[in-house]
């Protein structure tokens, strides 16, 4: 892999796509960051109720 950040290779993201390890991480990653923005939100909800009942 080139440090070029404008360089791109299709053929190393078809293969990282095929590995099931990596699509494993992925996977994880996409539901940690589904689990953290929802408890964004209800601490967003708490403070807006407590806001409103003070």
């Amino acid at each position: 892999m080139s440090k070029d950040p404008l360089y791109q290779d299709q053929q190393q993201y078809e293969r990282m796509a095929n590995d099931p390890q990596i699509m494993a991480k992925v996977a994880l990653l996409q539901w940690a960051k589904l689990v953290t923005g929802l408890v964004a939100l209800a601490l967003i909800g708490a403070i807006w109720i407590v806001w409103r009942s003070g």
